[in-house]
């Protein structure tokens, strides 16, 4: 009977243990930056992801002049997707992108955002 119990116990924490790992999504950690220049202006995004949310930072330098905006929002990642969902103007907007994930980078849609170190 201790024999039974005891197995029966212990396929309920593996089963338990299953549906911990299951429950855990893929997430990223850490800050992201793409930068294109053209004609001596610049664009620089920045990605911090942390948790399940992501600060999305864009410097655009134009003329000397340097504008910068940040946008915080939320992430989901499902497979070769990523869904970004953020609030602009008190309406609630969400972007299905392509996602790819590479040894110090990840790409989003066809920009590769390289990992910033440090």
């Amino acid at each position: 009977m201790k024999r039974i119990i005891s197995t029966l116990l212990v396929c309920v924490l593996l089963l338990g243990c299953v549906f911990t790992l299951a429950s855990c999504g893929k997430r990223l950690s850490g800050s992201y930056s793409h930068k294109e220049e053209a004609y001596g202006q610049s664009v620089e995004s920045v990605l911090t992801f942390k948790g399940k949310t992501v600060t999305i930072e864009t410097k655009i330098t134009v003329a000397g002049n340097t504008t910068t905006n940040s946008i915080e929002g939320t992430y989901e990642i499902d497979d070769d997707k990523i869904k970004i969902t953020f609030e602009e103007d008190g309406e609630s907007i969400t972007q299905d992108l392509d996602f790819e994930k590479g040894k110090g980078y990840i790409k989003i849609d066809d920009t590769k955002y390289d990992k910033v170190k440090k």
